[in-house]
């Protein structure tokens, strides 16, 4: 059994449920814009579950193709809850067990999918580990999170759900995540796991400098904050949301340059924007792809057209003066 999944604690407590059902299971990590590449590398698997990574406007039928010919034999797992790409058929016979909800998390969704497989014991913990990736992605709200919420102090559930977070920011690299997904499913709380606390505090002593940074780089393209250049990796989102605060704008946007690529995250409060559906069709014309979360979006461009991109989106925001 081989599982692709993302890196953030969402996406690796969604594959700590599933090495909780199959203890086995080699674990990878890729993101919406290298799963068609990955998978065309893999060869063929026993088994295959891909879990939280958002489906690319114009690539889903290329990824299901890819998903196909590895489950030669046997029925492939996707497991979701980005928003669909505006092409995605309604119906359309896939070739691949497709779970998607936009309500939950991922870890939310891989726990209902598979927590019949469970004993009781194991089904309580596997409960707790999607309601840390609930946290993370702040939908725990929904069942199971929103019940075991309930069931212990939330501020130690948040506590933990943090660390994760956090250390997950500081220690990128596939081989700590990979470590950190067997202590999880063999029943390790994330303040238990050795150093996982100590990289967590560092992470946050970045993250502080970050929001400096922030606070002194943001400039307004419109209605939408940006700052370019961070100090650090692994902050985007959150200098994102932070620069949308210090510049009272409606939209946020942190911008990464590397080689010719710029990778850009947004993110908004306003309830009124839909940035999916905005930057879907946006970074598509602009020769670049992109999508997520209608508050929350991840875009891909060349370095030459994210200006083009800025100017584009805030033309296509709501006016503030509209109403819900």
């Amino acid at each position: 059994m081989k599982v692709l999944t993302h890196g953030d604690c969402d996406g690796v407590c969604s594959a700590a449920v599933v090495k909780m059902v199959y203890p086995d299971a080699e674990v990878y990590f890729t993101n919406p814009s290298r799963l068609l590449r990955d998978l065309k590398k893999m060869e063929t698997a026993d088994g295959l579950i891909i879990c939280d990574i958002a489906l690319n406007e114009g690539e889903w039928s290329l990824v299901f193709e890819e998903v196909k010919r590895l489950s030669s034999g046997f029925e492939a797992l996707y497991v979701d809850h980005h928003p669909l790409p505006m092409d995605f058929p309604k119906r359309f016979k896939l070739g691949v067990r497709f779970y998607h909800r936009e309500d939950v998390s991922a870890s939310e969704l891989v726990y209902m999918v598979f927590r019949e497989r469970l004993d009781d014991s194991r089904r309580e913990w596997a409960a707790m580990v999607a309601t840390y990736g609930a946290v993370s992605d702040y939908t725990d709200d929904t069942p199971p999170a929103s019940e075991v919420l309930k069931m212990i102090d939330r501020r130690v559930l948040y506590l933990e759900s943090g660390l994760l977070t956090e250390a997950l920011i500081f220690r990128r690299d596939s081989g700590f995540r990979r470590t950190v997904v067997e202590k999880l499913a063999g029943g390790v709380k994330p303040s238990q796991i050795p150093e996982l606390p100590g990289y967590a505090m560092e992470a946050l002593k970045l993250e502080y400098e970050v929001y400096e940074y922030v606070r002194r780089y943001t400039r307004r393209v419109g209605d939408i904050a940006v700052v370019t250049g961070l100090p650090y990796k692994g902050f985007l989102g959150k200098a994102a949301v932070y620069s949308a605060h210090v510049s009272d704008a409606r939209v946020g946007c942190a911008v990464a340059l590397k080689d010719n690529r710029a990778d850009l995250s947004l993110r908004t409060r306003d309830p009124r924007i839909d940035l999916n559906r905005v930057v879907r069709s946006l970074a598509k014309a602009l020769g670049g792809r992109g999508g997520g979360h209608t508050n929350a979006c991840g875009v891909e461009l060349p370095v030459g057209k994210v200006e083009d991109f800025l100017h584009m989106l805030n033309s296509s925001l709501p006016r503030a003066s509209e109403t819900l």
